[in-house]
């Protein structure tokens, strides 16, 4: 049998160990939580000499387009994808070029059916194209948050 003292240090050697464990874990998320995600381009340390592939080369990307990620993560990834793919609307590469301008999307965005209803050409047009199918509405999103929406979609392309 143990005594008192053989115990007591038993227990401390434990939770030592136990401490040790939490922490590498801790730090492996950590870790984890920085690592780009797979695919992601990483930008080379300087002094490596000059990188010749464009996939090699880091994307800075805005604060807006950042915060954007988010909105669009939540309110448009189920219908759209940032790429040129039909998901069940339209795929989003090149929205800023191909529509009417920022004001127009805005309206779009906040309540396709009205800018539709008012007999708007270019609306009538994409919901004809998609299949009739209703955007949602988002009236509650702001102007900068259409922008940073937008502003990630085109990082992303």
């Amino acid at each position: 049998m143990l005594d008192s003292n053989q115990l007591r240090m038993l227990l401390m050697v434990l939770y030592g160990l136990v401490a040790t464990v939490a922490l590498m874990f801790l730090l492996m998320a950590v870790l984890a939580w920085h690592m780009p995600d797979a695919g992601q381009p990483v930008a080379q340390a300087s002094g490596e000499g000059p990188v010749n592939s464009p996939a090699a080369v880091a994307k800075v990307v805005s604060a807006d387009a950042l915060a954007g990620k988010a909105i669009f993560a939540t309110n448009c990834a189920s219908c759209h994808n940032t790429n040129a793919d039909k998901l069940l609307g339209p795929g989003l590469a090149g929205v800023r070029q191909r529509t009417p301008g920022e004001v127009w999307l805005q309206k779009w965005i906040r309540n396709s059916s009205a800018v539709i209803a008012s007999g708007d050409a270019y609306a009538v047009k994409i919901f004809n194209d998609n299949g009739k199918i209703q955007m949602t509405s988002f009236a509650a999103l702001t102007d900068l948050q259409i922008k940073q929406v937008l502003d990630y979609v085109d990082s992303q392309n």
